[in-house]
């Protein structure tokens, strides 16, 4: 059965690991943990009709701990691996590898709307504050590495404390935003002054 999300059609895990059965022939061969850019993943490795398959995903464990990826953050991630590698070996495969339960746990939660952020030309140009678009943690970090220092610097500075970027509210990327624009400015004067 497939459950319709942001009008594409996603089939739960528990139903792609039914097929699988169903047909049996699949079957567990290994699973690992690694960690990439400061987050943390599991890929489980299976077999299906002689041929192997991968999957993997991340494990949230600085989500909401209310969510299930907040209390179990090992095995929802461990679920959503298991269902792309089922995913790609083309079970409940209708619109995506990703599963139902996989774009489910990856929305915010629906007490907490949050504005949805934006991105900005990797070299901002003078907008005037009503329409200057916010940047994500991720475009934050870039830009601040362009100039020679770090978000965390930022962070640390602008708020005494460095924050999760899961953690950072829009206001407060629109302030560093705000506090990366003085640097830059002052960055590039230096630069055309050792020129």
């Amino acid at each position: 059965m497939s459950i319709k999300l942001h009008g594409k059609e996603y089939v739960e895990v528990k139903d792609r690991v039914a097929e699988a059965h169903a047909e049996d022939s699949f079957s567990m061969l290994s699973e690992e943990t690694f960690s990439m850019g400061g987050r943390e993943y599991v890929r489980v490795f299976i077999d299906v009709k002689g041929k192997q398959y991968i999957g993997t995903a991340e494990c949230k464990f600085n989500a909401n701990p209310k969510t299930p990826d907040g209390m179990s953050p090992f095995e929802c991630g461990e679920t959503s691996a298991l269902g792309r590698a089922l995913g790609f070996a083309g079970y409940g495969a209708v619109e995506s590898i990703a599963s139902a339960d996989e774009v489910v746990r990856n929305q915010e939660p629906a007490q907490q709307p949050k504005p949805v952020l934006q991105t900005v030309p990797a070299q901002p140009q003078a907008q005037d504050a009503q329409s200057e678009e916010v940047p994500v943690p991720s475009k934050l970090r870039a830009m601040f590495v362009s100039i020679g220092t770090t978000l965390e610097t930022a962070e640390k500075l602008t708020f005494k404390v460095v924050k999760n970027d899961l953690e950072l509210t829009p206001e407060e990327c629109f302030n560093l935003h705000q506090v990366y624009d003085s640097w830059k400015k002052r960055f590039d004067e230096k630069q055309q002054k050792a020129s």
